[in-house]
């Protein structure tokens, strides 16, 4: 898919939809729901790179930072474990959240590389 195509695709089907999803969770929170929202202010500079420093990096699921962030955060961790990258997936959070420490030849996201 050249960038251009994911581009299109993300403004068109990805946007719209994660617009409606955050709202119905919580629209006063994410009323201005953008781009930027999940790729941060300068995506552009990062080519859209995830994930992005403005954005909680997750711990390693099982973990005890990831059962201390389920004890603290549980309404938002099942909302964006059921919710929001269930339908992504494995383009969504729970992959790309870990890019950076990802093994070579692990899973990566079919519209992103």
């Amino acid at each position: 898919m050249s960038a251009e195509d994911r581009e299109f695709y993300m403004i068109g089907k990805v946007l719209p939809s994660c617009t409606s999803l955050f709202a119905r969770h919580d629209a006063q929170e994410y009323s201005g729901f953008s781009c930027e929202s999940c790729h941060g202010t300068n995506m552009r500079e990062v080519s859209y790179a995830m994930p992005v420093a403005t954005i909680y990096r997750l711990p390693e699921p099982g973990s005890s930072g990831w059962r201390a962030m389920e004890a603290t955060q549980g309404e938002a961790v099942r909302f964006m474990r059921d919710e929001v990258t269930s339908p992504w997936a494995p383009c969504w959070v729970w992959t790309t959240a870990r890019a950076s420490t990802a093994t070579p030849g692990a899973e990566r996201c079919r519209l992103c590389g």
